[in-house]
């Protein structure tokens, strides 16, 4: 559905006289909430860590960065992680059909996107099989989140191999922050069933424990052409958290088992056939991990921080196999030389141990393997000028199964005037590096006629010679709170991409009663991308908080001759984003939340241009009571967002939904 200049008024223009005329009317009566008890200015001064893996105040840090926090979160009226991630600026996020998702900053986007690192509480969750994110099969109760930090460009002198494009950071809440108990229940026509628990208490006067369970049923999208989607989902999860403080020690233990199944209807080719068949099957994934952190602060300002976890994970559909375990230990130090000089280090080794059976179109030279990874960084801060200039310096060095060593350097450089002004420019090579299948997986493409009339099978082959791609990143950005009530934030970049995975053609050969073509991994592509994102903040008033961020990103790819791009031609992205969202706090403790996200078109994938809305209206009856109603994708009655490149997906269209829930503390 295209949204033209004039329909895109009509909708709009009463949104907006809606929300004035009410913020008005209940300007003085409103008492203030969690988020308008914080000037902006103090929104700016949040602490953050996944810059540099150190506290620093969100203001100082001299990349893009965006922090949703916990009352964000509260006011988004999300039920998913992904649908979170929809109100940060630059970010395409978007759906392809009831429980997938295609995630990524600026570029490169598709199901299986595979330069965005996403960690929780400093587990990486991305699946080694293609270095990409299950994002149904990431999950947690939205209400124990403290923060999201996500960075906007290349993280990888601290946190290595695939923070090409972004890091998205996902902090839980210490338990001495969920004391008491909680329960949300809702229902609505297409999230069918959410609920969700958790209960906290204090163990000692050091320490504090929860524990939580969640439940989540969505119905499946609506039809295209009669073709039904097939990809309903059903999950649950439960875990619990420790947090012990005493002295100059602070330590954590927490985890999580989860399980679920959702459907999945695609095209699927054959040897035995020149057409693919249309099939469908239930996806069973399920897994559980444990994470340990611990850390000392000396009296002098050092700091050793050591953390460990243990991730086993297993997803079984129409397409494939897989099953995951991975062992992560990670030790850091923070080390100031001097009140002007800060040195952080670290040292970390994961070991992956994977198991891939051979399903009808794909299969591994070795159905079970084991992959290390070593790795090592160190960053150096320098502060001029009276703290006026800070200039930082580092770099990761790794060495890993697939690609052997690789080194991964960043310099920023921020100029700091006052508190509320920061201009800061930064260089950073980052690498994306092979994955499991392409280093030994073999998938078949597609069955097709000869001449001769004996069939020929195109597979994609993996190779021991595939090279990790590489990210060349330039980025200048600049943020200011002006006034008490405003402030913006902009950041421009440039990337150029070496080595991008590609399939090139090999010589046919006979294999028995048919021709085999091979397509084999290779790093022949170029790709070149720039572009800004701009957000601005502003309170007219006490009780009302507007912000808004555009988009705008173009790319370029050199494609090598005869070969096939693996879906990313350079046009699988939107040009230009938009989003305006409105928080007003109203009298009798009543919250009118909006959004409007505007998505411009992608035309390979025949994706028009839309515009949605989204609506919450929550009551607090009282400081243990919430009733929220939320209605989403308002205007349209159904719509697409992306469709599944790589695996051809049925086709799905997501459907206006509204959900009411109840939540109750005690």
């Amino acid at each position: 559905m295209k949204i033209s200049k004039l329909a895109a008024s009509r909708i709009l223009k009463p949104l907006l006289g809606l929300t004035l005329a009410a913020s008005c009317a209940f300007a003085e009566a409103t008492p203030g909430g969690d988020i308008t008890d914080m000037s902006l200015e103090d929104l700016m001064e949040v602490k953050v860590t996944s810059v540099s893996k150190r506290g620093e105040t969100a203001s100082e840090v001299s990349s893009a960065l965006f922090v949703l926090t916990h009352e964000d979160i509260r006011r988004s009226g999300s039920n998913t992680i992904p649908e979170l991630l929809r109100l940060v600026p630059g970010l395409h996020v978007a759906q392809i059909d009831s429980n997938r998702w295609a995630i990524t900053a600026r570029g490169s986007n598709s199901l299986f996107a595979n330069k965005l690192l996403v960690l929780i509480d400093g587990r990486s969750v991305y699946t080694p099989l293609f270095s990409g994110v299950y994002w149904d099969a990431q999950d947690t109760r939205l209400e124990d989140i403290e923060r999201i930090e996500v960075i906007r460009g290349p993280g990888a002198s601290v946190w290595g191999a695939n923070a090409v494009n972004g890091v998205i950071n996902i902090i839980t809440k210490n338990a001495n922050d969920t004391l008491g108990g909680a329960v949300t229940v809702g229902a609505g026509n297409e999230d069918r069933a959410l609920a969700n628990v958790r209960y906290g208490a204090k163990i000692s006067d050091t320490s504090a424990a929860r524990i939580y369970g969640k439940y989540y049923n969505r119905d499946r999208s609506a039809q295209i052409a009669g073709v039904d989607a097939y990809d309903q989902m059903e999950s649950g999860q439960t875990g619990a958290r420790f947090d012990y403080k005493e002295g100059r020690d602070t330590a954590s233990v927490h985890g999580d088992i989860y399980k679920g199944t959702d459907g999945l209807r695609a095209l699927t080719p054959s040897l035995a056939s020149f057409s693919p068949s249309l099939e469908q099957k239930q996806t069973h994934f399920d897994g559980n991990n444990i994470v340990a952190h611990w850390s000392r602060e000396f009296s002098d300002g050092q700091q050793l921080t050591v953390q460990g976890y243990f991730d086993r994970t297993q997803r079984y559909d129409l397409i494939h196999g897989e099953r995951y375990e991975i062992a992560d230990f990670d030790a850091q130090y923070l080390l100031p030389l001097s009140a002007y000089n800060q040195l952080i280090f670290g040292l970390n080794y994961r070991n992956t141990r994977d198991f891939l059976p051979k399903t009808g179109s794909i299969e591994f030279l070795k159905s079970s393997k084991v992959s290390e990874l070593y790795s090592g960084f160190v960053q150096n801060e320098t502060k001029l000028f009276d703290n006026a200039v800070r200039i930082t310096l580092g770099s990761k060095f790794e060495t890993n199964s697939y690609s052997g060593f690789e080194y991964q350097p960043t310099a920023r450089v921020a100029w700091v005037p006052s508190d509320t002004h920061t201009l800061w420019t930064g260089f950073s090579r980052a690498v994306r590096t092979p994955s499991r299948i392409q280093d030994d997986g073999r998938l078949l493409l597609q069955t097709v006629p000869t001449d001769s009339g004996v069939p020929a099978s195109v597979f994609a082959v993996g190779s021991s010679a595939v090279k990790s791609e590489i990210l060349n990143a330039f980025e200048i950005g600049y943020r200011a709170a002006p006034a008490k009530n405003y402030t913006f934030d902009i950041a421009t970049f440039y990337n150029r991409y070496d080595n991008l995975s590609n399939l090139a053609q090999g010589a046919p050969f006979v294999s028995g009663n048919r021709v085999e073509i091979p397509y084999q991994f290779a790093n022949q592509n170029e790709l070149r991308s720039y572009g800004f994102e701009a957000l601005n903040t502003w309170r007219p008033m006490h009780s009302w908080t507007l912000q808004g961020w555009y988009s705008w990103m173009t790319s370029e790819i050199d494609i090598a001759e005869g070969s096939l791009s693996l879906g990313n031609n350079g046009r699988v992205d939107p040009r230009n984003q938009a989003f305006l969202r409105s928080l007003i706090s109203l009298p009798y403790n009543i919250d009118f939340d909006s959004y409007v996200r505007y998505v411009d078109s992608i035309p390979d994938y025949k994706i028009p241009a839309y515009m949605d809305l989204t609506l919450r209206v929550a009551w607090k009856l009282s400081d243990k009571i919430e009733f929220a109603v939320v209605g989403s994708n308002l205007l349209h009655r159904s719509h697409k967002e992306y469709v599944g490149d790589a695996i051809a997906v049925s086709p799905a269209a997501l459907q206006r939904a509204v959900l009411g829930t109840v939540s109750v503390k005690f």
